[in-house]
C-alpha cells in the first residue's frame, strides 16, 4: 500500500529554552566583537613599531597566520550556539509505513515556558496529551540535561577551531643581576649590579634574549589543530542524538502515564454511567416479591451487589487520583491538583500502519533511531581520533610570535643602571617534532585509539540489535492489541444484550435474580476488558512510533481519542465513554 514520509519532530516545546539561549548568543557576540577591537589596536601598534624598526615582512607573515585561524574560526561564530534549539530532525526518508494520521489534538498555541512550568495549586488542571508533550518538553530536568550537554560540546568545537588564533599578550617584566657573569669564552667578569625592564606587547626578556611570551603568539601542535575540529563536530553530532533519543523515551514516558490516567477516568466514568443498572435489577425483584415470586434472599443479594459496586467506584476514584498524581510528578505540576484529560469517546487512535513488513519497519528504524545515530557518530570521532595519533609523529607543533615594546636598562659598567629606553620589536617562528618515550608512548596512543574505535562499533551494533528487538515486540504487541479491541468489542455488545435480556425477563416473572446480577458483572467485566484494550493499543501504538525513531509529538491521535472531560453533577465529576 501506499506510504507516506512522516513529518519532522516540532520545535514548539523548545520556543522558550531557544529565546534564553539566543540572549547568550548576543552575548557571545559582544564579547567577539570586544575581542577584534583589541586584536585591531595590539596589532596597530605592533605595525607601527615594526615599521619603525625595518620588520615590515614579519608584520606580513604574522598578519596572514592570523587570517588564516581567523577563517578557520568563523564557522563556530557562524553557528555556535543556534543548533542547540533542536535535537537534530531524523534524516529524510524515502518511504515510510506511517500513515497519515488525523488532525492533532487541541494543540493550538506555543508550548508553556519554564518560567510557568510549575502551575499555582489547583482544584481541576484539564491537560490534552499534546498540552502535556509540550510541557514535559519544557520543563523536564533530564532533558534540559541532555541540552546543556549539546551546548557542552558546542563550546568545545568552538575551542577546537579557534587553535590558530592567536593569543594577545601585554605586560612587562623587571629583570635584575648581582654578582659574576660567564662570557661564552668562558671568561669569569665581576658585573654589578645590572638591570633591565621592559614594558608592552609580551613579557619575560633579558639580554639579547628574544621575547618568551610575544605579544600575538600561535602556538598549537598541528595533529590537534587540523583533527581536533572534525573530532568536535562528531560530539555534537553524539550529543544531539543522546538528547533526542532521552527525550523520546522520557515522552513515551509521559504518554504511558497519561493513558493511565485515562483508563482510570475511563473506568471510573463506567461505573458511574451504570450506577442505574443495579437499581434496576432491584426494583425488578422488589416487584417479584410483591407479586408472590421469588424470596427474600434474592433481595438480600441484590443490595449486596449495590454495596459491592459501591467500593468498586471508591477503588476506581483511588486509582484515578493516583494517576493523575503520577502524571503531575511528571509534569513537574501541583500534585494535589487533579489533572483532567478533554471530553471525547474512547476510541482507537491509528499512528502506524500495521500492515507493513516487520523488516521494512526495522529498515526505517535502522535509518532514524537517534541511538544508531548517536553510535555513527561515536564511531566517526573514534576513527578521527585514531587517525590523529597515527599523524601526531609527522606534524610538528609550530610557534608563531611578535612582539613590540620599550625595554632599557644597564649596569656599573654602562650605566646609567636603568635607562637608554627604546622601542624593540621581537618575531620567532618555530617547529619541533616530537617522538614521545622512543615511539612506544605513540604506539600506546594508537592502540588506545584502535581499542576505542572497535568499542564504538561493538555498542553500535548492540544498539542495532535491540532497535530490531523492539521495533518487532511493539509491532506484534499493536497487532495483537488491536485484535484484542474488536474481541473485547464483541464481548462487551454481547454482554449488553444478554443482560438486557435477563433483566426484560426478571421484570416478566420469567427470569432468575441471580442470572441477571450475573449478567450485570458479565457486562461491567466487558466494559472494562474495552477500556483496558483500547488504552492498551494506544499505549502500543505510541510504544511502536518510538521504536521506529519518531518523537510521540509527531503523530498525535485525533480530537475523539481525546478522554472525558469532568462533568459536575451532585458536586462530582461524571463519564461517560461509550
Amino acid at each position: 500500500m501506499g506510504v507516506r514520509r512522516p513529518p519532522f519532530p516540532r520545535m514548539d516545546g523548545h520556543r522558550a529554552p531557544i529565546q534564553a539561549i539566543g540572549t547568550i548568543g548576543l552575548r557571545r557576540r559582544a564579547a567577539l566583537a570586544l575581542f577584534a577591537i583589541a586584536v585591531v589596536a595590539n596589532l596597530a601598534v605592533v605595525i607601527w613599531l615594526a615599521c619603525r624598526r625595518g620588520n615590515a615582512a614579519a608584520v606580513g607573515m604574522l598578519l596572514a597566520a592570523q587570517a588564516a585561524g581567523c577563517a578557520s574560526l568563523h564557522p563556530a561564530s557562524r553557528d555556535g550556539v543556534a543548533p542547540i534549539e533542536a535535537a537534530g530532525p531524523p534524516r529524510p526518508l524515502p518511504r515510510s509505513p506511517i500513515e497519515a494520521a488525523p488532525p492533532a489534538l487541541a494543540r493550538s498555541g506555543p508550548g508553556p515556558s519554564p518560567s510557568a512550568a510549575i502551575l499555582p495549586p489547583a482544584a481541576v488542571i484539564p491537560l490534552d496529551l499534546g498540552t502535556a508533550l509540550r510541557l514535559a518538553e519544557a520543563v523536564n530536568p533530564e532533558i534540559a540535561l541532555s541540552r546543556e550537554a549539546i551546548r557542552g560540546t558546542l563550546a568545545l568545537r568552538q575551542g577546537a577551531r579557534a587553535l590558530l588564533l592567536p593569543s594577545l599578550n601585554a605586560g612587562g617584566n623587571y629583570h635584575g643581576h648581582t654578582g659574576p657573569v660567564q662570557k661564552s669564552t668562558g671568561q669569569i667578569n665581576s658585573l654589578y649590579p645590572e638591570q633591565s625592564l621592559y614594558l608592552g606587547g609580551g613579557a619575560e626578556t633579558a639580554a639579547a634574549g628574544t621575547i618568551a611570551i610575544p605579544a600575538v603568539w600561535i602556538l598549537a601542535p598541528l595533529a590537534d589543530a587540523l583533527y581536533d575540529p572534525p573530532a568536535a563536530d562528531r560530539r555534537v553530532e553524539e550529543a544531539r542524538s543522546v538528547a533526542q533519543a532521552s527525550s523520546h523515551e522520557i515522552l513515551l514516558g509521559v504518554v504511558t502515564s497519561y493513558l493511565e490516567l485515562v483508563e482510570a477516568e475511563a473506568v471510573l466514568g463506567t461505573y458511574r454511567r451504570s450506577e442505574s443498572e443495579p437499581q434496576e435489577v432491584r426494583k425488578a425483584i422488589d416487584a417479584n416479591l410483591a407479586g408472590g415470586r421469588g424470596s427474600g434472599a434474592d433481595a438480600d443479594r441484590a443490595a449486596s451487589d449495590v454495596g459491592s459496586r459501591r467500593a468498586e467506584v471508591l477503588r476506581a476514584e483511588e486509582a484515578a487520583a493516583i494517576a493523575s498524581a503520577r502524571l503531575a510528578r511528571r509534569l513537574r505540576l501541583d500534585p494535589s491538583a487533579r489533572i483532567w484529560p478533554p471530553a471525547g469517546p474512547l476510541e482507537p487512535s491509528l499512528l502506524i500502519d500495521l500492515d507493513a513488513d516487520t523488516r521494512d519497519l526495522i529498515d526505517l528504524a535502522s535509518r532514524s533511531r537517534p541511538e544508531l545515530a548517536a553510535g555513527d557518530a561515536a564511531i566517526a570521532l573514534a576513527r578521527t581520533r585514531l587517525a590523529q595519533e597515527r599523524a601526531r609523529p609527522l606534524l610538528p607543533t609550530v610557534s608563531v610570535g611578535f612582539s613590540g615594546g620599550a625595554y632599557g636598562g644597564g649596569s656599573n659598567q654602562s650605566p646609567p643602571l636603568v635607562g637608554r629606553f627604546a622601542g624593540r620589536t621581537d618575531f620567532d617562528v618555530l617547529a619541533f617534532w616530537s617522538v614521545q618515550d622512543l615511539g612506544f608512548g605513540n604506539r600506546a596512543l594508537r592502540r588506545r585509539r584502535s581499542a576505542e574505535h572497535d568499542q564504538a562499533i561493538s555498542r553500535r551494533s548492540l544498539a542495532l540489535d535491540r532497535v530490531r528487538t523492539e521495533v518487532a515486540e511493539a509491532r506484534a504487541e499493536a497487532i495483537a492489541s488491536r485484535r484484542g479491541i474488536e474481541i473485547a468489542r464483541g464481548e462487551s455488545e454481547s454482554a449488553e444484550a444478554g443482560f438486557q435480556a435477563d433483566l426484560d425477563r426478571l421484570r416478566l416473572g420469567g427470569g432468575l435474580p441471580i442470572e441477571a446480577l450475573q449478567s450485570l458483572r458479565r457486562l461491567e467485566q466487558a466494559r472494562r476488558s474495552l477500556i483496558r484494550s483500547v488504552v492498551g493499543s494506544d499505549r502500543a501504538q505510541f510504544a511502536l512510533l518510538v521504536a521506529l525513531g519518531f518523537a510521540p509529538l509527531d503523530r498525535l491521535p485525533a480530537p475523539g481519542a481525546g478522554r472525558p472531560s469532568p462533568e459536575v453533577a451532585s458536586g462530582r465529576p461524571a463519564f461517560s465513554t461509550f
